[in-house]
């Protein structure tokens, strides 16, 4: 019968933790006798990896065979009606022991009255004796006659007579002495007896309110102990399986043969001993690694940022979890890279796709009836959502509020944002179909076509402006820039660096220290070995190690605007990893100057590599966007040519007490047609794609410069002085055959 095993019998070697899996080795000690031996595992987690089982070990046996399966569970489940220790019954008596002291009083006064009433009796007895002898010598004498008496006897009975009366009278003083000695000595026993019972009474009663109190107490801890049996019971059922895997392990012990007859000098003796010793059972040791699911490990920063000294601390922490159904005790843990597979951002950068246009032939019949191209797919691209260009809520920003809540709120929004433009290019793909038919039935004026602006994007309240500043589009559009007030707050960015940091660590003489892990390198893994042992049972609660504590030197502060897309300023860091760490992309919990923004990511980066977060909306950089406009240029007579002129106007205020640098996003469509022509008119210069050219600004309000780049994107890099603000306008222009139709 094969030999079993329980997997929670067997000490567990290490475990090494994946981004993905796990990797459990465990050490086998068994005793297997001559000839064929199966040994049978039990208990192995029902999602382990069948391609993973190894068996290794040494002594003198020989792997023939290893088999797996999945079977079902035998050792009991786990119950919420575990069975309680018996209490003991000390409780019940230990008001009996406080009361042993004086009962065992109580116990010497009743034997002292019983001896005070003895002694009373014999008192009360001795006083009757002598009345009791005196009338019985009275009697004698009167039976006594003088006439027959003789004088002799006379004498001799006077004699006795006066020595009886005598004694009768010491006796009868004697007695009474004692008899009044027990009876005042009687009474005070009683009396103690009394008070000593009426005491005895009461610590009875108080005894049995605290006896009760007692029952009382250990009801609620039993209660207690009741419910924290349930609540591990819940726990475990949560892990719990009712199949379990096994694995056989088939091992063929080695026979050694006596020598050669020829050669042998082995005695019968030894002989014997030798085959003694092979009818033993001998010891092995194997040892079981395997693979499992469910049990992984992930990193997770804290990135605390030093705007003065342009710095940061970065923590690097490792966030590991059993959620299989096996308790791993008393391991040596350890973290590998390998096989990492991270997820996506939760906050993503809003980005440029390119933006083609092309000419579509319209119908050339007599009774068709357009003449001038549809300048509405130029204005916007697909991507483009007109419903969602609009001025941030400052009061709505994650950046400077140190309110988490707030900033899963905005990343909330960003995400129904995206989806709800990959819903809407949809619904304009149907208006753009549903327009090319309406054109082809109905002729459209060349005044209705350019006169009228398309609508514009809704704009939420507070229109953009900060602390009361106007929303409509003349003040936003047409006022010149305006100081900000005196009691402006200053932003965490202007923290003065005289400061104490709260964040530098070496500031700090009490900061308490973490357990070092031992890194090591191979290849293109790194594994990260943590200090002691520890166990590892099931639990969904993540445990944290720090891996390392890295400071950052090298750290640099953007602001980015896309306003097409979003109108608001993200705040982004570029830091660079001097360290040696490799980072793995992870979430990251982000403090500025000491205030807590909220969550983001940091993407995979090797040592020496720029990553850039992003710190949320920042809304001391006031973005105010208008609404994309188209305007008619006319036809050329002898091209037969239309053309439009489309503007977008983006005004940027920076109402911080320091100087921003702001990069802005624009782009053009790009044409897919030499018939279609399409050209920057403002910014001048940017002709090609690489060209370059200064802004156009009062030296008072900062710096700039625009670029253009592929697929028609133009950059605006400004550098923006407290206070000012700045007008950034795009023009260009577009021709088209007339009676051709402008698409996608």
């Amino acid at each position: 019968m094969p030999e079993q095993i329980l997997l929670a019998d067997l000490p567990t070697k290490s475990v090494t933790l994946t981004p993905l899996r796990a990797t459990v080795t465990r050490d086998i000690h068994a005793c297997i006798k001559p000839n064929q031996t199966d040994l049978t595992i039990l208990g192995l987690d029902p999602r382990v990896d069948t391609n993973s089982i190894r068996i290794q070990g040494s002594g003198p046996a020989t792997i023939t065979d290893i088999q797996t399966g999945v079977v079902p569970r035998t050792d009991e489940s786990p119950d919420l009606s575990d069975s309680e220790s018996s209490t003991s019954s000390s409780d019940e008596s230990d008001s009996d022991d406080a009361n042993d002291g004086e009962s065992e009083a109580l116990g010497k006064i009743e034997t002292e009255i019983v001896r005070l009433e003895a002694s009373l009796a014999r008192a009360r007895a001795l006083k009757r004796v002598g009345p009791s002898v005196m009338n019985m010598l009275d009697e004698y004498g009167k039976r006594l006659a003088p006439e027959t008496a003789a004088s002799e006897q006379v004498g001799s009975f006077l004699a006795l007579y006066e020595e009886q009366a005598l004694r009768c009278v010491e006796r009868q003083c004697e007695g009474e002495a004692a008899e009044g000695r027990a009876e005042r000595e009687l009474m005070r026993l009683k009396g103690r007896r009394e008070r000593m019972r009426k005491r005895m009474l009461r610590s009875r009663v108080s005894a049995g309110r605290e006896k009760k109190k007692r029952r009382a107490r250990k009801e609620s801890l039993r209660a207690q102990r009741a419910r924290e049996r349930a609540f591990r019971a819940e726990k475990k059922r949560a892990f719990w399986t009712d199949r379990v895997r096994k694995v056989v392990v088939s091992l063929d012990r080695h026979v050694v043969p006596l020598r050669s007859r020829a050669s042998s000098t082995t005695t019968t003796t030894s002989a014997t001993a030798a085959t003694d010793k092979v009818d033993k059972d001998m010891d092995i040791s194997l040892q079981l690694s395997y693979v499992v699911e469910l049990a992984k490990w992930s990193p997770r920063y804290e990135l605390s940022i030093d705007t003065p000294k342009s710095t940061a601390r970065l923590t690097y922490r490792a966030e590991f979890v059993n959620a299989t159904s096996e308790t791993w005790k008393d391991t040596h843990v350890t973290l590998s890279t390998s096989q990492a597979a991270f997820s996506r951002p939760d906050e993503p950068l809003p980005a440029l796709v390119p933006w083609q246009v092309k000419l579509h032939e319209t119908a050339s019949d007599a009774s068709s009836n357009h003449k001038h191209p549809s300048w509405d797919r130029m204005l916007r691209s697909s991507a483009e959502d007109p419903f969602t260009v609009k001025p941030e809520n400052p009061f709505q920003s994650a950046f400077g509020m140190a309110r988490l809540g707030q900033q899963q709120m905005l990343a909330s929004q960003s995400q129904q944002q995206v989806q709800q433009q990959a819903q809407q290019q949809a619904q304009l793909q149907a208006q753009k179909q549903a327009q090319q038919q309406a054109q082809k039935q109905a002729r459209m004026t060349p005044g209705a076509l350019f006169s009228s602006a398309p609508p514009a994007a809704p704009r939420g309240s507070g229109g953009g402006g900060l602390f009361g500043m106007s929303g409509s589009g003349a003040t936003a559009f047409g006022a010149s820039a305006a100081a900000p007030p005196a009691n402006t707050v200053p932003s965490p960015t202007a923290q003065s660096s005289a400061e104490p940091n709260t964040l530098d660590g070496p500031d700090e003489p009490n900061t308490l220290d973490h357990q070092d892990s031992i890194k090591n390198d191979f290849g293109l893994t790194t594994t990260y070995d943590l200090p002691g042992r520890r166990t590892l049972a099931p639990s969904t609660i993540p445990r944290r190690h720090v891996l390392a504590d890295l400071e950052l030197k090298n750290v640099q502060l953007s602001h980015l605007v896309v306003p097409k897309h979003r109108a608001a300023a993200f705040l982004r860091a570029r830091i660079q990893n001097t360290s040696a760490v490799t980072l793995l992309r992870g979430p990251v919990g982000m403090a500025v100057d000491a205030t807590f923004l909220g969550t983001s990511s940091v993407p995979p980066t090797t040592p020496g590599e720029y990553f850039g977060v992003s710190m949320g909306i920042d809304p001391d950089v006031v973005v105010r966007y208008s609404p994309p406009k188209v305007r008619r240029l006319g036809a050329s007579f002898f091209a037969k040519d239309e053309t439009a002129l489309f503007t977008r106007v983006c005004v940027l205020k920076n109402a911080k007490p320091t100087a921003v640098e702001v990069t802005l996003l624009e782009q053009v469509p790009v044409s897919e047609d030499e018939r279609l022509k399409v050209r920057v008119v403002t910014p001048s210069g940017l002709e090609k794609e690489g060209d370059k050219t200064t802004l156009e600004m009062e030296t008072s309000s900062g710096s700039g410069g625009v670029s253009l780049g592929k697929n028609g994107e133009v950059r605006f890099v400004v550098t923006l002085r407290p206070g000012k603000e700045v007008k950034l306008v795009l023009e260009y222009e577009a021709s088209a055959p007339s009676g051709s139709e402008v698409g996608n």
